[in-house]
């Protein structure tokens, strides 16, 4: 079903420990929800990515979605753990098989293995953290 809504998607790539380099127009801590996907490597990286989350997510119920294959990554337990700290509530579950059928439109079943050969190989880790009304 199609919203009626005409509120605006931007996209960006962004430097965690730069916020000098944010774009003036995401930084009001007004962005209703924020996706991710395999953002979390490296132990020293987590700060400054739940600080950028902290400022760009809407102080009243934002949500920050998250999808990752692997779990065991350095700094992902840090990660689920400083955001539930700051205040925000995590669920999280597993990606539906809905989610791993091919999104070609043509439905090329060829193309579809050699972009995304591993997708039924790997478990995807759903992440659903909501800050809390403040």
């Amino acid at each position: 079903q199609r919203s009626s809504s005409k509120r605006p998607i931007d996209v960006h790539a962004l430097d965690w420990c730069d916020e000098a380099s944010w774009p003036s127009s995401i930084c009001n801590g007004h962005t209703q929800i924020l996706i991710g996907s395999d953002l979390v490597y490296s132990l020293d990286l987590v700060a400054p990515l739940i600080n950028t989350i902290l400022n760009l997510l809407d102080k009243k119920g934002g949500t920050f979605l998250y999808v990752t294959m692997d779990t065991s990554r350095a700094g992902f337990k840090e990660f689920c753990e400083g955001l539930q700290q700051a205040g925000l509530s995590m669920s999280k579950k597993i990606a539906p098989k809905e989610f791993l059928l091919n999104p070609l439109k043509s439905q090329d079943k060829v193309a579809f293995d050699l972009h995304f050969g591993e997708i039924h190989e790997r478990t995807f880790h759903m992440y659903t953290f909501v800050r809390n009304e403040a």
